[in-house]
Parts: C-alpha cells; sequence; structure tokens
C-alpha cells in the first residue's frame, strides 16, 4: 500500500516537472517562437498607440503649417502688386489730366515783298527789307519769299516749363525721313522761341522765310520737290517729366497750301 501511494506520489512529481512554464516561455526572449499572428497584432497594438503616432503628428502639422504660410505669402504679394498697379494707374491718369500739352494749332504759308523800311533812330532807310503780310497765299510765286508760320498752343491744363523751340526748312526730293533730314537746312538768323514757361491756353508762333530760286519754285509748283519746314518744341511739365513736339509741314501745290508732312509728326 505504501508503495503505491510511494509511486504515486512519485509519479505527480515527475509529471509536475515535465509540464513546460507558459509563462517563462512567453516572456523570455529565444526560447519559443510566437504564434502565428501574435507579432501583427503586437505591430497593430503599437501603430494604435497615440504615444507612438506623435512624432507623425507633429510633422504633418508643421508641413501644413509651412504651406499654409506659402500660400498666404503668395496671395499677399500679388494683393501687394495689385495694390501698386492700381495706384500707379490713378497716379498716370492724374498726370495726364493735369499736365501740359503743347501741340500743333496751326501752319500756313504767307506772303512779304520788298520795301524800303525806315528804321527809327537811324537817319537813312534800309533797302531790300522784308515787310510780312499776314495773308495767306494764293500759290507760292516768285514775287513774294515763302513766310511759313506754325502756330503752337499749350492744350494742357498746366504751365510748360523750361520751353525752347527750334525751327529750320529745306528742299527736299521725297516726303520721307530720310530725304527730309539729309537734305540742307536754311535756319533762321535767330533763335524762333525761347520761354521760361508756357502757360494753359498760351499760344506762341514759329515762323521764318526763305529765298527761292526760280529752279526751286518751278519744281516745287510742278511737285517734282517739297518746300519742308520742320519744328520742334521741348518743355517741361509741373511733374519734372520733359516732353517733345515735333511738328513738319511742306507746302503742297495741288492745295496751294501748307500741308502735313507723312513722317516726323509726334507729341508726347
Amino acid at each position: 500500500m505504501r508503495k503505491k501511494k510511494r509511486r504515486k506520489k512519485q509519479h505527480q512529481q515527475n509529471k509536475g516537472q515535465s509540464q513546460p512554464n507558459l509563462e517563462v516561455l512567453i516572456t523570455q526572449p529565444g526560447a519559443r517562437e510566437q504564434p502565428d499572428g501574435a507579432e501583427d497584432a503586437q505591430i497593430s497594438k503599437n501603430n494604435t498607440d497615440p504615444a507612438n503616432n506623435t512624432g507623425a503628428n507633429s510633422s504633418t502639422s508643421q508641413w501644413v503649417i509651412a504651406a499654409l504660410t506659402a500660400i498666404i505669402a503668395v496671395v499677399s504679394y500679388y494683393q501687394w502688386r495689385t495694390a501698386q498697379e492700381s495706384i500707379n494707374l490713378t497716379r498716370e491718369a492724374f498726370e495726364r489730366g493735369s499736365r501740359a500739352y503743347i501741340g500743333r494749332k496751326d501752319a500756313g504759308l504767307y506772303r512779304t515783298k520788298k520795301r524800303n523800311l525806315e528804321v527809327p533812330n537811324l537817319p537813312y532807310v534800309v533797302e531790300g527789307a522784308r515787310e510780312i503780310l499776314y495773308e495767306r497765299s494764293a500759290r507760292i510765286d516768285l514775287s513774294a519769299t515763302p513766310y511759313v508760320l506754325v502756330e503752337f498752343k499749350n492744350f494742357g491744363q498746366t504751365p510748360a516749363n523750361n520751353t525752347s523751340a527750334d525751327m529750320w526748312m529745306t528742299i527736299t526730293n521725297a516726303l520721307t525721313q530720310e530725304s527730309i533730314l539729309a537734305s540742307p537746312r536754311r535756319t533762321p538768323p535767330h533763335d524762333p522761341h525761347s520761354s521760361a514757361n508756357v502757360s494753359k491756353d498760351e499760344l506762341f508762333n514759329l515762323s521764318m522765310a526763305t529765298e527761292l530760286s526760280s529752279d526751286d519754285l518751278e519744281n516745287i509748283i510742278r511737285g517734282k520737290r517739297y518746300l519742308v519746314s520742320y519744328a520742334e518744341v521741348s518743355y517741361v511739365d509741373i511733374f519734372n517729366k520733359p516732353h517733345n513736339t515735333k511738328v513738319c509741314v511742306f507746302y503742297s501745290a495741288r492745295d496751294n497750301e501748307m500741308a502735313i508732312c507723312p513722317v516726323l509728326n509726334s507729341m508726347d
């Protein structure tokens, strides 16, 4: 009886020693491979842990903030540029509406005649002096030296300052810029116009006369050559910006009048 009890007790001890300690095997690395799916479950647990996602969320937030900052900067720049363009357009419109504009008002061919002119304070008579007849000539001829007068006006709203002008005449074979500028110039004996300023609506003239030979006259009347008068006015507006007006007129044998050249006419 005692032998049976001893055997039974020994069997139970042996059975207890042969049963593996599952807790030890699980907690000790390398003791035993984990069951299928255990590693995936652990990874899934790590991914869903808020503590593990803190770094990723922080990087995403920084990227979003940087992108929004860049967008705001671009939008602000375009808004600023649009505002600047609007201001510039407003200023330019104001300047255009209030600055001086010197332009050609009229141009005509007048007649002169030779006569003896008594000069005051001189004890003698000047022979061969010319008197200008302020009447438009019906036609150009040798009996009266051509006298060209170009009339200018300040069409703007404010004075034109530092105004200066120049004028010359020429006889050219063609009404092209190259031919006109290359032809010999006939200049007046003095500065035709120089003034400190030209007020709003003020008029001033540039004029000069030139002698014509019989050959020149014949060619001009037949339209083979052209009597050209060129005038240029420079001035500064109240905004201290320089401007230039150019006027080119020629004698039209068909109309017996000064007409506008197809070139060398501009006003800025």
